[in-house]
């Protein structure tokens, strides 16, 4: 519910760029959140996951960024 509030927020508030980011570490923050509060853990392969959604989201938003700056 965290994660998605502030996405919200932002989306209101800020550019795409902006909530692209937040979406690419959500899966870090949830992770991150449910050890500290929840007192949860993550299996390797779960970690392997988080990671690749957020590298591979953090690329999109860099690579959109990039596209934007040279056709902009």
């Amino acid at each position: 519910m965290i994660p998605y509030g502030v996405d919200t927020i932002a989306g209101r508030l800020t550019s795409a760029r902006v909530v692209g980011t937040l979406f690419a570490i959500d899966p870090a923050m949830g992770a991150l959140i449910g050890m500290l509060l929840l007192g949860q853990s993550i299996s390797p392969s779960a970690l392997a996951g988080v990671l690749i959604v957020s590298a591979s989201g953090a690329l999109l938003v860099w690579a959109a960024g990039r596209q934007s700056a040279t056709t902009g």
